[in-house]
């Protein structure tokens, strides 16, 4: 069996945390006098900081920096003469003049340029709608798939701006964007002078912030690093659970792959490790779940306000990050050899050498060199995409040449640049980042080619390329990527050559638990692709979405047999002896999807008529199973009817899931009871935009959950 590659050598140029004079300070761990004294016993770890939160006497603190602006406001006179006062008012008005006069030059330069610009793209958007109205009715897939490929781009050329207003929605129920929306229309001067909570000494001496710095102190070092992390974002953004990990992961924050048995399906992943301490900091009360459903899943969380000063304090004094005197962190990496790209560039150029993490934070414009990025060797985490849970976030590029001074970064283990727009393929230089770990290039919408190099990347374990619709076909080396565990985005067509990597090659990942597959064909997956599937025997997660030409056309499939035209149901007892000899007769021929699968995720399914592949009897382990748009209505309710129903036994194969969501299913009819029936271990069903599933409880949010079975949990 293959051995884990060990980690790459920390570097010595970058700081050691836990030997920090100012971080121990902060880290110590308090006596058993001070820890948690005021906890009850039986009272959950975390849950008296919201209480005592609550219990902060803000208005002392707003008074006393009410006392201390008024003190700042009072107007000294000035010691100047009237004559030095003219002579300088006529300088200001004459400066003022001339950078009036210069703008306006410029802007009248620059609108001329854009007129000619505007013009070139109307020419092409006509020339697209004069192709399209000639292939929409007769045209072969071939050509609309070479138009959609144009009209894509078109599409990239719009400014951000402008794509965050058209994707608004019509009817003005737009959310606001996450953290900076959250405060309303509050002019940006107003809250300058709003005070901060880690400026003022009352806040650090008070109570509430001595209990949260012995619950810190309380915390294993792995937990306070990865606890710091959250310092980088703004006040009441949604930050996702799966970026935590992947940046903990990356830092080298969370053990490494640790041994629990024999055989690979006993290993203990980092990514467990991850979400374990996710969920401790979450238990402990330092972050705050994010479910507007009630769902049993939390993939986001949100932190205090109160909790989030803290932490920034912690922060700072540790030299985890670099802050400005708002407490937001910088571009500068002084002391903590961790930059942030705020809007303003990598305007700190020195010594990149020493850098260790570069992450955006809110930079909607990358303008990165080449050279800059041969000079970062140390770096581990370089987040260069959004990391914005809203999708109304962009990120753009007007050069990808930057990518090709990625050779130098041997210590990169999580690179992401998630929705950047502009990169349309990956330079070679990616297959000299032997220790990368993790590739994130969901939502780049113009990437079009994946390296062969790709297949060098002999530590990689996740790649993430859903999102990515302008690729047609995946690098034949894919499949060398032993140590692959969560593969998104693979693209299965039907005009893949010998130098596209299939579903078959994927049986050379021994490792493969998660994986998610987008196609343009309308029968995929075939029984061949089914039996490919079969053979990945560590597979516990699979998505299938469907998309392109897969949707056009009739949808509906062969009407099913013994079903009427006017919707009513019929079955004689002929048919049935018919149907039970077609079942003997094919029950060892239709292949099946693996048996250990856990969770099954299917989105626009183009046909109405369930596949042989999906059937209750063969996938018994399966715990979750989401159905998201397409013409899909048969979850088994009509198995009478069916030809491998067997109509001596008179008992309908169940299905074992525990978790269930239906999305978008206007042809899916059945009443609560048939469900239930179907689904008799049912503990939460999520039901959206479903018009024919009648009598559901679900609440408002079409969430239903079985209290009884939770308890039992």
């Amino acid at each position: 069996m293959p051995t884990e590659t060990p980690a790459p050598p920390p570097s010595s140029k970058l700081p050691s945390l836990n030997k920090s004079s100012s971080f121990h300070n902060f880290t110590q761990v308090p006596t058993a006098q001070n820890q948690n004294s005021d906890e009850k016993p039986g009272k959950k770890p975390g849950s008296s900081i919201k209480a005592k939160i609550k219990n902060f006497s803000v208005r002392t603190l707003r008074d006393s920096f009410t006392s201390k602006y008024k003190k700042q406001s009072v107007v000294k006179p000035k010691d100047h003469s009237e004559k030095n006062s003219s002579s300088k008012i006529h300088d200001e008005k004459e400066t003022l003049s001339n950078l009036i006069s210069s703008d306006l030059e410029h802007i009248k330069v620059v609108s001329e340029k854009l007129e000619e610009y505007k013009g070139r793209v109307n020419e092409q958007v006509e020339d697209a709608l004069k192709k399209f109205e000639k292939l929409k009715e007769g045209g072969k897939e071939k050509d609309l798939r070479e138009l959609k490929k144009v009209v894509t781009k078109l599409k990239l050329k719009v400014p951000s701006k402008y794509k965050i207003d058209a994707e608004k929605d019509p009817h003005g129920n737009h959310q606001s964007s996450d953290a900076t929306r959250s405060k309303g229309d509050i002019p940006q001067e107003v809250l300058d002078k709003m005070p901060q909570l880690y400026k003022a000494n009352m806040f650090v001496n008070s109570l509430e912030f001595q209990d949260l710095l012995s619950r810190y102190r309380g915390l294993t070092i792995e937990l306070k690093l990865c606890l710091l992390c959250f310092s980088v974002f703004p006040e009441d953004a949604i930050i996702k659970k799966r970026l935590m990990v992947y940046w903990w992961i990356g830092e080298g924050f969370v053990p490494p792959i640790k041994r629990t048995g024999e055989g690979i399906e006993n290993q203990k992943t980092a990514e467990e490790y991850g979400k374990e301490f996710f969920d401790k900091l979450m238990e402990l009360g330092f972050i705050e779940p994010v479910n507007n459903k009630g769902s049993l899943i939390i993939g986001s969380c949100k932190m205090h306000p109160f909790i989030r000063s803290v932490v920034v304090i912690l922060a700072e004094k540790a030299k985890f990050f670099d802050f400005d005197l708002k407490g937001y962190p910088t571009v500068e990496f002084l002391s903590s050899y961790r930059a942030c790209l705020s809007g303003k560039g990598l305007v700190y150029i020195a010594e990149l050498e020493k850098l260790h993490m570069l992450f955006n934070v809110k930079e909607a414009n990358l303008e990165l060199k080449a050279e800059w990025l041969l000079k970062m060797s140390n770096v581990n985490v370089l987040y260069l995409g959004r990391w914005q849970a809203s999708a109304t976030q962009h990120v753009e590029v007007e050069d990808a040449k930057f990518l090709e001074g990625l050779e130098n970064m041997k210590h990169l283990r999580f690179f992401s640049l998630q929705g950047i727009s502009g990169i349309t393929e990956l330079p070679e230089s990616i297959s000299k980042l032997k220790y990368l770990t993790i590739l994130d290039l969901r939502a780049c919408h113009s990437l079009e080619v994946i390296p062969e190099g790709i297949g060098l990347l002999e530590n990689l374990t996740h790649l993430d390329m859903s999102e990515c619709y302008l690729l047609e076909h995946m690098p034949k080396k894919l499949a060398r990527l032993t140590k692959l565990r969560v593969l998104k985005g693979f693209v299965v067509g039907d005009m893949q050559g010998k130098h596209s990597c299939t579903l078959d090659d994927l049986a050379k990942l021994p490792r493969l638990r998660k994986l998610s597959i987008y196609s343009g064909m309308k029968n995929f997956p075939t029984d061949s692709h089914v039996s490919a599937l079969q053979q990945l025997q560590a597979l516990l997660k699979l998505t299938i979405a469907w998309g392109g030409g897969a949707l056009q056309g009739k949808a509906e499939g062969k009407p099913r047999e013994g079903k009427k035209k006017d919707g009513g149901l019929r079955a004689t007892p002929k048919k049935q002896q018919v149907r039970k000899a077609l079942r003997q007769a094919n029950a060892f021929k239709l292949p099946t999807l693996p048996s250990q699968l856990e969770k099954l995720d299917l989105k626009c399914y183009p046909e109405k008529v369930t596949p042989g592949w999906l059937n209750p009897a063969n996938l018994k382990g399966l715990k979750k199973l989401y159905i998201r748009g397409g013409k899909f209505y048969d979850l088994g309710q009509f198995q009478d009817l069916d030809d491998s129903w067997d109509a001596d036994c008179l008992v309908k194969d169940t299905w074992k899931v525990e978790q269930l969501r239906l999305k978008y299913l206007s042809e899916l009819e059945m009443d609560w009871r048939e469900l239930r029936e179907l689904f008799p271990n049912l503990i939460y069903l999520e039901k959206v935009k479903c018009p024919k599933l009648s009598f559901f409880p679900c609440n408002e949010s079409g969430v239903w959950m079985n209290k009884t079975m939770l308890k039992q949990m």
